[in-house]
């Protein structure tokens, strides 16, 4: 007999996607709303990598400008936050489907000792907000000679 964890939420994440289908169904048009079962969240996707001189970010905001994007270091930490607004101009009646999250959101990512946080350089180019935190020299790797006696 194989044994299963038992996850209480995920059953509920069920129910609630059941109930979310349920009540889309019920007060959508017919032909609008085919296929789509998720729970729009704004969560961007981030990469990170490391070189040897740095940590590397990329997120992808696409649709975001530069205003619309707040990063920061607090206690070893990197705080990335933004807002996507809803068109003003544009009322919400008269669309047929809204499938792009708007809102708010806040990733932090945990940063080693090592990150020199004074020199932290972010850039934004065609939706994918780029992030270098530069090592501090101490952290860096550093060839030693060898020398012959």
């Amino acid at each position: 007999m194989q044994l299963t964890r038992y996850t209480p939420f995920s059953e509920l994440t069920s129910l609630q996607g059941a109930m979310n289908r349920l009540w889309r169904h019920a007060f959508s048009p017919a032909w609008g709303d085919e296929g789509v079962d998720t729970i729009s969240t704004l969560v961007p996707p981030v990469d990170i990598h490391e070189t040897a001189d740095s940590l590397e970010f990329y997120a992808e905001l696409p649709g975001f400008e530069k205003d619309q994007i707040d990063i920061r270091v607090d206690q070893g930490n990197l705080i990335l936050s933004g807002e996507r607004k809803f068109e003003e101009d544009v009322k919400e009646e008269d669309f047929h489907r809204i499938e792009r999250s708007y809102g708010k959101f806040q990733r932090t990512f945990s940063l080693p000792p090592s990150v020199d946080a004074g020199k932290i350089k972010a850039t934004l180019k065609n939706g994918v907000l780029h992030i270098t935190l530069p090592k501090a020299e101490a952290a860096k790797p550093r060839q030693v000679p060898v020398s012959v006696s």
